[in-house]
């Protein structure tokens, strides 16, 4: 369907000004008053406004998820979905919810994560009606919660029974289409010593210093194994200590010391796979210590190249911007839920992830308007049905 879409961009920055201006901070974080509820009510407002039938799904108290739903030919159904949180804003160099407009640049916390993505899916949807078309497929527009702590708001999407066909997950990807991202798998690791005074520390037993070689042996021994494993979209899995304790006072031996680890999944690696990695670094019977279970597991997600929702995303982008090119990405998102419940997703939103969760967080609105373009021209390609992939009407039928 050739038709073109327009978005003027003061109207993008007007819309996305006033999402900033709105704290949505999460409510795990410091600075957070309200969570996601004023902004959820805001998106609720606007698309009710448009004349599409909306609900809201309470997650967590007085935090829920918005889902709009665009009535298209078929019931296979496309979803365009973000999320309403944010990070905190402590240690910004600019005021995060007065939204700037400079130099083509809107800044404020959220602005390019993830507010661009909801901003332009949202004028996508006033396109769509304001132009009276019926979409090949029913569109949903689900803006959901606490994205950016444990991912509670999508899943609880899912677990609810919500199914479509294919998935766009907003998120700042500078509209490129992004079919693969890394997992992530988080959890802590503790060395046990045997507490004594400073003055004598050969009748002790320093944990710090066991948790030292623990340290050196992931940069040495593990990291450097890591080069020998490669995604041609992803490239190699990454490991980052991030928190470190242990100790009670100075003048006391540690007895214990913890760490926290994020690494990062390449598809078809599991927790198992990693556990044996690090379950080497005890082969030294002097140390002793454990490895928790992870306290959060995402695993990580490729869609296939020949997935409807890829070929319209493609399609999208190459009407609209006059290019289209598939990446990977090391972030992980709500896409890899999606993708877990068997829903193909592509990443695809504007702005630099280099901005995300930055210091002067700040989105292109030019960009913002023409992802607006995108996903408007995105739900009029896509209808759910790939004629040479018999899984595809497997699942319809299911």
């Amino acid at each position: 369907m050739k038709v073109p879409f327009i978005v003027d961009p003061d109207e993008a920055a007007t819309l996305l000004g006033t999402l900033v201006s709105i704290e949505s901070i999460n409510p795990a974080y410091p600075g957070a008053t309200s969570g996601e509820d004023r902004i959820g009510a805001f998106v609720l407002d606007y698309l009710q406004n448009l004349g599409i039938k909306c609900n809201t799904y309470e997650v967590l108290n007085n935090r829920f998820n918005v889902l709009g739903l665009l009535p298209g030919s078929s019931r296979q159904g496309l979803c365009l979905e973000t999320h309403l949180d944010t990070m905190p804003v402590v240690n910004m160099r600019i005021e995060p919810f007065k939204p700037l407009l400079q130099d083509g640049r809107l800044y404020g916390r959220g602005s390019c994560d993830a507010k661009g993505s909801l901003a332009a899916m949202l004028l996508a949807l006033k396109l769509l009606v304001e132009r009276g078309i019926t979409p090949p497929t029913n569109i949903y527009l689900a803006a959901v919660v606490d994205e950016e702590y444990k991912y509670r708001g999508v899943t609880h999407l899912l677990e609810s029974g919500f199914r479509v066909s294919g998935a766009v997950v907003g998120e700042p990807t500078n509209l490129t289409v992004v079919t693969a991202c890394k997992g992530v798998v988080r959890w802590k690791i503790r060395t046990y010593g045997q507490a004594g005074h400073s003055s004598r520390p050969e009748e002790g037993h320093n944990a710090i210093y066991d948790m030292a070689d623990v340290i050196q042996g992931i940069k040495q021994e593990i990291i450097p194994k890591y080069k020998e494993k490669n995604h041609h979209l992803l490239g190699s899995p990454t490991v980052n200590v991030g928190c470190i304790s242990g100790g009670t006072v100075v003048n006391i031996i540690p007895d214990t010391c913890t760490i926290e680890l994020d690494r990062r999944m390449l598809p078809g690696e599991t927790w198992e796979t990693i556990r044996n990695e690090f379950d080497a670094l005890f082969k030294d019977p002097r140390i002793k210590g454990e490895i928790h279970e992870p306290y959060l597991i995402d695993e990580a997600m490729e869609t296939d190249l020949g997935e409807p929702i890829v070929l319209a995303a493609q399609e999208a982008c190459q009407e609209v911007l006059g290019a289209s090119r598939i990446q990977g990405v090391s972030f992980g998102c709500d896409a890899t839920k999606f993708h877990r419940a068997g829903i193909p997703a592509v990443i695809l939103g504007p702005g630099s992830i280099l901005q995300a969760h930055s210091a002067d967080e700040y989105v292109q609105i030019e960009e913002v308007a023409r992802a607006a373009e995108v996903y408007a021209k995105l739900c009029t390609i896509f209808n759910g049905r790939n004629e040479n992939d018999e899984r595809s009407e497997h699942k319809i039928k299911k």
